[in-house]
């Protein structure tokens, strides 16, 4: 059974990935990345494009292509696109092994597809990058990695067994559920190295989604590796570690793979982002990057709202409210909105002041779409205090918003 076709990936934004955190990680160990803004990036196992859209829209000089095996989310990406009006993006649904495309690219970015796919698509990802990446480019590559995936393994293969004889999924997934809880209370007290291991593990399972848990864990392929096992693949087709997405390891300014592996085993871990070059590290970091840095944040730290004039949010978070409770912010994280923020982010448009939203707000609230809760958790019924309590919690919503950088 196809398990994607069942339960397709959840489409995010992925922070990690963003061209512009690659450009500036890339920059400051001495490379010469291309400008995202004007850059041609490619996607990988791109889903319906939760990832690649935000980009597209925010980077609209850019080029962005995205591929995926699926031909449904691929259609929901495309439409998602039509929607947007998006130009500079394109989706094909096409296997990675079938991508024969010459074109070049800055950013080639493939994301939780190489530890769960057979040896042989890995390669095709490696030779791809080789291939299809311009001599200055970035290939960002996520995987699973030993030791941190030794006891996850333990527990994918007891969950694999626990539910080989359950069918259609969602029996099996209910039967997953069930083994997780049972483990939980009986690991409640841990009473040795193992049992603490395996209930951290057994923590972090049970906070996954339902997608996440078929995709990741019981899935037919999972193949973790050693750091200096995917150092190997990569370098059988020329390319060079730059550095991971995530945390920075390079011991007296310089790149050690055996200390890298070492640390690994040290801090058990489970997961990197890498990033791959054709062109080798030099390390001569950029001297004035925290001032790069910082001059970039303060194009779009959120400021003092000035409730008497309309606000407005972001047009592609307020797009992605008619679809979805998360929404891409302007920083590239996914943002989880509340009731009411989902009920104002249309009415964000520049054209409605703060008196217009506590009608809309009133609107939903006598419609019996949202209910307003005293702290109690009863619900407010005069109109008194329903006027005050509104604007409260309006105020309170949009301050957070513009927290959040949803708001321009």
């Amino acid at each position: 059974m196809n398990i994607q076709t069942h339960i397709p990936y959840e489409s995010n934004a992925i922070k990690q990935t963003h061209p512009k955190h690659l450009y500036a990680l890339a920059k400051n160990v001495g490379l010469h990345p291309a400008l995202p803004d004007n850059a041609r990036i490619l996607e990988l196992a791109c889903a319906s494009g939760g990832n690649l859209l935000p980009m597209a829209f925010h980077l609209n000089k850019a080029t962005f292509v995205g591929i995926d095996i699926s031909e449904n989310e691929i259609a929901k990406a495309n439409e998602r696109r039509e929607d947007l009006n998006l130009r500079n993006i394109s989706f094909i649904a096409k296997s990675i092994v079938d991508f024969h495309e010459s074109e070049k690219f800055d950013y080639i970015i493939c994301h939780g597809l190489f530890s769960w796919v057979n040896k042989d698509i890995q390669e095709a990802v490696l030779r791809l990058c080789q291939q299809n990446l311009n001599d200055n480019g970035i290939a960002y590559i996520s995987y699973n990695t030993y030791p941190g995936w030794a006891i996850g393994n333990t527990l994918r293969d007891f969950m694999l067994y626990a539910s080989k004889d359950y069918d259609p999924l969602e029996e099996k997934i209910f039967s997953v559920r069930t083994l997780l809880q049972q483990m939980s209370s009986a690991l409640d007290t841990p009473q040795t190295a193992y049992e603490w291991l395996l209930k951290e593990e057994v923590k972090i399972v049970s906070s996954h989604s339902n997608s996440q848990l078929m995709h990741e864990h019981l899935s037919e392929a999972h193949y973790p590796l050693y750091f200096y096992e995917f150092l190997e693949k990569a370098q059988s087709y020329a390319l060079n570690y730059v550095c991971d997405a995530t945390f920075f390891e390079f011991e007296s300014n310089r790149f050690d793979a055996e200390y890298s592996q070492k640390q690994d085993f040290i801090q058990n871990r489970r997961f990197r982002c890498s990033l791959l070059s054709k062109k080798a590290v030099t390390l001569e970091a950029t001297k004035n990057f925290p001032l790069l840095y910082s001059q970039l944040s303060s194009q779009i730290n959120p400021t003092k709202l000035d409730f008497t004039k309309p606000l407005t949010a972001c047009p592609f978070a307020r797009y992605q409210t008619m679809h979805q409770a998360h929404v891409t912010n302007r920083l590239h994280e996914n943002i989880l909105l509340t009731p009411l923020a989902q009920a104002l982010m249309p009415f964000l448009n520049g054209e409605n002041d703060f008196d217009a939203l506590l009608e809309v707000i009133q609107s939903y609230i006598d419609s019996g779409e949202l209910v307003l809760l005293d702290n109690t958790m009863h619900p407010i019924r005069g109109t008194h205090e329903q006027a005050l309590h509104i604007a409260k919690m309006t105020q309170e919503t949009l301050t957070l918003l513009a927290q959040r950088y949803l708001l321009i």
